[in-house]
């Protein structure tokens, strides 16, 4: 996807996603910031106020009168005009209560499942007409816009139940940016419905970026909304807590969350806590102080066997501290998920591209390039998310990039962040309390700079320091 570099773009990025699959096709994944609180409605699955992402309709979408939108029958004629198509319809897809007119070319390129379909010798080829059920026909046309436009509507309120159409009728096309659409969406108040809904349709590279999300942010989550953890399932549950690269402050905040969850349901067990306890939590990271409290705990009190082991490892604590003749200090045995970036350019796309090659465990990524010839420019990592700052694209020519653009290593995505409020480059850059620092360096003119900048990358703030 190619990047502009001006701030006039900001906005189209954030509420548009443009790309183009190996067949040219042009896609557009809208992502509209409508709030279903503004008008009252409520998720009818969950209750949920406000933005329904859960993927399930509101009750008033599902009560309320759909005189507003038009036959199914008559949207269909109108993706024909569009791209002039001439041949009248050979296939029907009855769809609650609607027959759907199309053509079977156009499904065979868009859907496997069609290809297939057409190819066989079932009654549903021969009469030239199938019924689909348990399919909204909303979602499912816009599956058929996709095949016969080449573009896909989408936005966070029918992304799921999109998805799993695109995914059970093999759009594979609009399934890979409905993906996109959805790592896009990972956040505090996502990871959860979009964790378990790709382990449902067995969506890898969703659930994997969900998955580092929650590993990354675990202290966090489990401080703002441990009510999250407690309706996974005990695999996810077990793979999460039990992975050496979860990113907790302290192992009590494990045993914290597999105590949450635990009460969340009656039917989890004193003998399920002990299989998930020992499976997942790292006592050798706790002090003796920690043990104590976690002795207290009502689920370590009725189960015996843990109860003992806890008790074990905390007189081995004790005796061990008292034999050292230096401060107790906790081993460590998990870590934070760790990216390694190799930022600068790549001969096969042109001297001077500014490309990243990321290496993520086991995982080997190009990441995508980001379009841009620039020297020499200044990188450094905040968070989970890499900034590329200034630079020149030919030195000497008054062609300085003033863009900040911030790759984030969840979603492999690059976003205009803000803008250098003087050009530069040869600059030093460093991050402290959060904030990224630019001193020095070269700016227009040859000049050197004595002079610092600072951005917040939270708050979107840029400003001169001195």
């Amino acid at each position: 996807m190619g990047l502009a570099s001006n701030l006039d773009t900001r906005q189209s990025l954030v509420n548009d996603i443009h790309d183009f699959d190996d067949e040219g096709f042009y896609w557009l994944i809208l992502s509209r910031q409508q709030s279903m609180a503004s008008n009252g409605s409520r998720c009818a699955v969950n209750g949920t106020c406000g933005t329904c992402v859960c993927g399930h309709k509101s009750e008033q979408d599902m009560e309320g009168s759909t005189d507003d939108r038009q036959p199914p029958e008559k949207v269909i004629q109108e993706f024909w005009h569009q791209q002039h198509i001439g041949e009248a319809p050979d296939f029907v897809i009855e769809l609650e209560k609607n027959n759907i007119p199309c053509h079977k070319s156009i499904l065979r390129k868009a859907s496997s499942y069609f290809e297939a379909l057409f190819s066989s010798q079932m009654k549903e080829c021969e009469n030239n007409r199938v019924k689909l059920i348990d399919t909204h026909v909303h979602d499912f046309m816009s599956l058929m816009k996709f095949a016969y436009t080449g573009q896909l509507d989408i936005s966070k309120e029918t992304v799921f139940s999109v998805t799993a159409l695109a995914n059970m009728y093999q759009f594979n096309s609009a399934l890979k940016f409905a993906q996109k659409f959805l790592v896009s969406q990972v956040a505090s108040e996502t990871w959860r419905e979009i964790l378990q809904f790709s382990e449902l349709h067995d969506l890898k590279d969703v659930h994997y970026v969900a998955f580092r999300y929650v590993l990354w942010n675990f202290s966090k989550e489990v401080k703002s909304e441990i009510e999250n953890f407690q309706v996974l399932s005990k695999t996810s549950l077990e793979k999460l807590l039990g992975h050496p690269l979860l990113n907790c402050t302290s192992e009590s905040e494990v045993v914290q969350v597999l105590s949450a969850w635990c009460d969340y349901d009656e039917k989890r067990t004193q003998e399920v806590f002990a299989d998930v306890f020992f499976s997942t939590v790292y006592l050798n990271e706790l002090t003796a102080e920690e043990l104590d409290a976690i002795l207290n705990l009502k689920w370590v009190q009725n189960n015996s066997a843990v109860k003992k082991f806890v008790e074990e490892t905390a007189v081995n604590e004790i005796s061990a501290n008292a034999s050292s003749q230096s401060k107790p200090v906790c081993k460590k045995t998990r870590a934070g998920p760790l990216v390694l970036l190799c930022v600068g350019g790549d001969l096969n796309l042109g001297e001077n591209n500014c490309a990243i090659q990321m290496y993520i465990q086991d995982r080997h990524d190009q990441c995508e390039t980001m379009g841009l010839k620039r020297l020499p420019l200044a990188c450094v990592c905040a968070d989970t998310d890499l900034y590329v700052i200034g630079g020149e694209t030919v030195l000497g020519r008054n062609t300085w990039q003033t863009d900040i653009w911030k790759y984030s290593s969840f979603s492999s995505t690059w976003s205009l962040a803000t803008q250098l409020q003087q050009p530069r480059r040869h600059h030093g850059i460093c991050t402290l309390g959060g904030e990224i620092y630019l001193i020095g360096g070269i700016g227009r003119f040859r000049q050197v700079l004595n002079s610092v900048e600072k951005y917040n990358p939270q708050t979107d703030e840029m400003f001169i320091d001195f």
